[in-house]
């Protein structure tokens, strides 16, 4: 047996020597500026995967395909999540309407939703929404949509804003704590204590129907 099969031949370890002397340009990076979000907004950021969940309950043709329709109406839009969701699934951007409390998120939105037609207004759902519920021409008669991520702190009555606000026959899809039982509802979905980065209470997914 040839046992020079087994050894390494006597040749040097060799390789090419990178040229450091050619210079490498220095790219500058414009960072993107990061949107924090703290406690004092209460916006529980709805991830991507939830947000498209609650727009397929939403089951709403008539606004992916009606430029004219009332639409659907967002009313705690936080940093958009639930908007992109709509825009995602083909929503006509027209006929999405949002309200959010937080200079800093709107102007986010703003910034996100630069060249649709979403419309997008500041205020407070629970006490400046009769500025925003009328549209050109029509006599306002309720939402037929709505579908919202409201804030956990005062739940009940942003729940009961929400019915209020609802038209006979509309639907609202809503995520709240697992825990909220006022209005009737049907519940879609539970989701464990990890779906929010800091807040860490079980919530659901319900329908509210008017």
């Amino acid at each position: 047996m040839n046992n020079t099969c087994f050894t390494r031949p006597k040749k040097p370890l060799t390789c090419k020597r990178p040229d450091f002397d050619i210079p490498i340009p220095i790219v500058n990076i414009n960072a993107p500026k990061l949107l924090t979000v703290d406690r004092g907004t209460e916006c529980h950021t709805t991830p991507d995967h939830v947000a498209d969940l609650m727009v397929e309950y939403l089951d709403y043709k008539d606004a992916t395909i009606n430029e004219a329709a009332h639409g659907v109406l967002e009313p705690h839009a936080g940093t958009g999540q639930l908007v992109a969701a709509m825009l995602r699934a083909g929503f006509m951007s027209g006929c999405i309407n949002t309200i959010e409390k937080h200079q800093k998120l709107v102007e986010h939105m703003q910034n996100r939703f630069e060249y649709t037609l979403v419309s997008i207004n500041q205020g407070d759902f629970l006490t400046d929404f009769d500025e925003f519920k009328h549209r050109p021409g029509d006599i306002y008669s309720g939402e037929d949509r709505i579908i919202c991520n409201p804030p956990f702190k005062n739940i009940v009555a942003h729940m009961d804003q929400v019915f209020k606000c609802l038209k006979p026959g509309g639907l609202a899809i809503c995520l709240v704590p697992i825990t909220y039982k006022k209005l009737e509802h049907d519940i879609l979905k539970e989701l464990g204590n990890n779906t929010f980065s800091y807040a860490k209470v079980n919530t659901k997914i319900i329908r509210i129907t008017k």
